[in-house]
């Protein structure tokens, strides 16, 4: 039934006691009873548990309220949710991956209920359950009833689908993404191409993204520049996005929006100066699945603000795949780091995004 502390399948006489968080399941053998965290990472802080325990028919357990006939999905919306990557890469994808099989006919259990979550990926939602979402947590004076349902998310790594699964896929759930928000380019453009930049504000900042933006401008881009408030919101930004050849952007979530791009686009992802464990090359992995092409820019040390504040001497500084200082400060100053790349070189970059669109 639970095949460890994330992830459950079962089956049966189901009841789902709100008010102490334990899912009552019936059995013939002896009893049993697990501890589930609903979220596909393991030790995020944040994620209510919950307890499954088996009983046998003559026991006192609550009493149903409501009877449900189709199957039902708890997951969780708290741990780092309202991160930009992590809604999709631990919630929503993860999400469709499960439900899938029951093609709209299953409803959704949000547990750690997030309403401002609910409300940004609600057109999502919509195509993936024919049902109302309710929050589980509040139902402590109900006793909801299923013979079937999942407890957290199917995961095998982030944004990326199972490789001996034909379906569903990353680019069933990228079609999907089209369909909810009506996206009309399914396919890069060779004409003038169109770039779009990724512009941080706050943190990993890239210094000279104007200059970088006349450098794509003479290579021959269309150039767009964004900022970060813009890329959150999901409903204003995804019909620009799906509008572009090539995303561009320093490491960070904004580069999530690689969901929208039409097949064949490219996402160019500027790594920050240091160790490779702090900037896990998640989208490097994650777009083969979505029939997209991948370049990274690996920043040097003299292109890091990094070198302002640290001697170029230090050992980190000398070779950025050495392990990660155990000094939280520094490990803090790499993580936020801004960047001002070079512009040649960067250009060689983007002559590569080129190329790879007119093939």
């Amino acid at each position: 039934m639970c095949r460890d502390s994330i992830y459950c399948e079962i089956e049966g006489d189901i009841r789902i006691e709100a008010n102490s968080s334990t899912i009552f399941v019936a059995k013939v053998s002896s009893p049993q009873s697990w501890t589930v965290a609903p979220c596909p990472r393991k030790g995020r802080t944040g994620v209510k548990k919950w307890q499954v325990t088996t009983f046998e028919q003559e026991q006192s357990i609550p009493m149903c309220n409501q009877h449900h006939r189709h199957p039902a999905i708890l997951f969780s919306t708290g741990g780092h949710a309202r991160n930009y990557y992590h809604s999709y890469a631990d919630v929503m994808f993860p999400l469709y991956l499960t439900s899938y099989e029951f093609q709209g006919e299953v409803q959704f259990l949000p547990t750690d209920y997030d309403h401002w979550w609910i409300k940004r990926f609600r057109q999502i939602l919509n195509k993936l359950t024919n049902h109302n979402v309710f929050n589980i947590d509040g139902q402590t004076l109900m006793v909801h009833c299923y013979t079937k349902m999942r407890i957290g998310l199917k995961f095998y790594k982030p944004l990326v689908s199972h490789p001996r699964q034909s379906l569903p896929s990353m680019q069933t759930f990228r079609s999907l993404l089209r369909e909810v928000y009506s996206l009309k380019r399914e396919k890069a453009q060779r004409g003038r191409p169109r770039l779009m930049i990724i512009d941080r504000k706050f943190t990993r900042i890239l210094t000279n993204a104007g200059e970088v933006s006349r450098a794509a401008a003479e290579v021959g881009f269309e150039v767009v520049v964004v900022e970060p408030e813009y890329t959150k919101e999901v409903s204003r930004s995804v019909k620009a996005i799906n509008t572009c050849d090539v995303l561009v952007g320093v490491h960070g979530a904004g580069l999530t929006n690689m969901l929208y791009l039409p097949n064949d686009a490219v996402l160019v992802e500027i790594v920050p100066f240091g160790s490779v464990e702090l900037f896990a090359k998640v989208f490097d992995e994650s777009s083969a699945g979505m029939n997209l092409r991948y370049l990274e820019y690996k920043t040097a040390a003299n292109e890091s603000s990094l070198v302002q504040k640290y001697s170029t001497d230090l050992p980190f500084m000398r070779d950025p795949e050495s392990l990660v200082p155990s000094n939280k400060g520094i490990i803090s100053d790499i993580r936020n780091q801004n960047v001002t790349v070079d512009l040649g070189r960067f250009k060689e970059t983007l002559v590569k995004a080129l190329e790879l669109l007119s093939h």
